[in-house]
């Protein structure tokens, strides 16, 4: 019977994000926006009743000369509203009746920065309290809040749509989309404030993930922003900038656009950065890439194959997670017959094998994790005839062979099984069989 050598193993669209975190948490925002409240009603009702009032300037920003004219009566009136309710009916699940949801939306559209900046922190206290879904009636105006442009409403408005982003409704990033959030946020992009940077970027993370939202992006120029974000002075927003990039890549079309705005020399760049959480997530990302043939010939033919010759590095990492990841990117790489051949070239057996050594037997989830990572890369490099010997002659059968008797790790056997079956329908079964024997 006519032997036919395996191609099993190529490689698996296997998508990869990142959760976002809020890298800064923030205290609750009641007192806040009381005390804010309070100021704005009291210089009212001074002005009203005696036309006087000390000129002051407190941390607020509350002082005679921007309060030179007294609040529209609808504007006085939500005040009073939101500030009772606030006072009264501040509960671990707050309801926000249409009555208290049209004074939030007066306050928001106002010209007044106070204003602003007192609904932005109501929702602040709502994206931290509310136990059920956003609904898109709150989400049109804390939208609307993220074009103000005063940096402190920025700061808040974009962190309570951070919050609302990882609350455990999916339908809250759906409302969030269909309202237009990302138009405002790619704007955020550009800010010059750290704080509301990190969390702009942690917001298209996290609205990233929702298949929802791959119909709502549109990101030319925010894809520009957060590769350029990759290298700020400020670890936050590197972070979150990085993660945001990661979970763009979680569809193809996102994938197509990173790639014509010049993400893959930036991503590869940042391989070599000192941070690990950075080369962890720009590791993920070049994976998610990768899954395309045309971006794989890209990603190879930068830097003289510098992507290539950092995976293998990484792959000697401390870090476990760097090593598995690194795994699933050469994975994904390695499927084409000139970049099997390249890491081969550029040792990479050598690495894999002491992955696969130090993991082969382990019990660990995030070992068996890896072992089955590495094996997977190691099939897909066995596929290459060429590459048969040089696999054969790192002597990587009696591993392999461990691997199969270890009976808890389904997946590492797979792929240990399916690379057997590769260099034993070779040219070189005779050395196969003597290792084997062993």
């Amino acid at each position: 019977m006519e032997q036919v050598k395996v191609k099993g193993g190529k490689h698996t669209e296997v998508i990869h994000e990142f959760e976002i975190c809020i890298e800064r948490p923030k205290p609750s925002a009641i007192d806040e926006v009381i005390d804010l409240l309070k100021k704005i009603l009291n210089y009212c009702i001074c002005v009203m009743t005696c036309g006087c009032v000390a000129s002051y300037r407190s941390s607020s920003g509350i002082n005679g000369e921007e309060y030179g004219t007294l609040l529209l009566d609808d504007e006085r009136v939500a005040v009073e509203n939101l500030l009772a309710y606030l006072e009264t009916d501040n509960c671990s699940d707050p309801v926000v009746s249409p009555q208290h949801l049209r004074a939030l939306s007066i306050l928001t559209y106002s010209d007044n920065d106070d204003l602003q900046r007192s609904a932005a922190l109501c929702f602040a206290e709502f994206s931290e309290k509310m136990c059920g879904p956003l609904e898109a009636e709150m989400a049109v105006p804390l939208v609307q809040l993220l074009t103000s442009t005063n940096v402190q409403v920025q700061r808040v408005a974009s962190h309570a749509v951070s919050k609302f982003s990882v609350a455990p409704f999916v339908t809250n990033k759906e409302v969030l989309a269909s309202c237009g959030v990302f138009t405002p946020l790619s704007r955020l992009l550009f800010s010059s404030d750290p704080e509301v940077l990190c969390n702009a970027c942690g917001c298209i993370a996290a609205l990233a993930t929702a298949d929802c939202s791959q119909q709502q992006l549109n990101m030319d120029q925010g894809i520009k922003a957060l590769l350029s974000l990759l290298k700020s002075a400020h670890v936050h927003v590197q972070h979150n900038a990085a993660g945001a990039i990661l979970n763009l890549t979680r569809s193809q079309c996102n994938r197509s656009k990173l790639v014509s705005q010049g993400a893959l020399p930036v991503l590869v760049e940042m391989l070599h950065s000192s941070d690990e959480e950075i080369q962890y997530y720009c590791i993920a990302a070049l994976s998610n890439v990768a899954v395309h043939e045309k971006h794989r010939a890209m990603m190879v033919a930068i830097g003289n194959h510098d992507v290539i010759l950092q995976l293998i590095s990484l792959l000697y990492s401390r870090q476990e997670k760097i090593k598995c990841q690194a795994c699933f990117a050469v994975r994904n790489l390695a499927s084409d017959g000139i970049q099997q051949v390249l890491f081969v070239r550029y040792g990479i057996l050598e690495a894999l094998h002491k992955v696969i050594k130090a993991t082969s037997c382990s019990t660990q989830p995030t070992a068996a994790h890896m072992l089955a990572a590495a094996l997977g890369c190691l099939r897909n490099l066995s596929i290459l005839k060429a590459n048969e010997l040089s696999i054969v002659s790192e002597d990587f059968l009696p591993d392999m062979c461990s691997v199969l008797r270890c009976g808890h790790n389904w997946e590492a056997q797979r792929h240990a099984a399916g690379t057997i079956r590769n260099i034993a329908v070779g040219d070189h079964i005779q050395a196969v069989l003597e290792r084997v024997n062993v």
